[in-house]
């Protein structure tokens, strides 16, 4: 199989995906989103917001290409900070043009001794 016939069932596209949440600091005010995009996306950022309220807020992503077999890609991170401990939270991620669905995560409770992250 051709990189060009893998690419189009296993590449990049300008939609983002691949998207994982992970712990970059204290998970009770923190969480960075990482996803891919194709080359032709050159930025992007997440939108999150307390579950139920009004106003997103946003955080910028950095962007780093990363090389396969498969094709080139975009990865970007955005570390969303300043949450509540114990909240839900809502997030999208991409830019104005190509977006992710909407998902959710709650941050840790404060000054626990367990905490566990799938």
């Amino acid at each position: 199989m051709t990189k060009e016939e893998w690419k189009k069932i296993r590449g990049s596209a300008c939609l983002p995906d691949h998207i994982m949440l992970s712990i970059n600091g204290n998970p009770e005010n923190t969480m960075t989103v990482t996803w891919r995009t194709s080359t032709d996306v050159t930025e992007g950022y997440a939108l999150f917001r307390e579950t139920g309220t009004r106003d997103w807020k946003r955080a910028e992503a950095q962007t780093e290409n990363f090389t396969t077999d498969v094709d080139d890609s975009n990865y970007h991170w955005a570390h969303m900070d300043s949450l509540k401990p114990k909240t839900k939270y809502e997030y999208t991620c991409g830019n104005d043009k190509y977006r992710s669905d909407t998902y959710t995560f709650t941050t840790a409770p404060e000054n626990t001794d367990k905490f566990s992250f799938v």
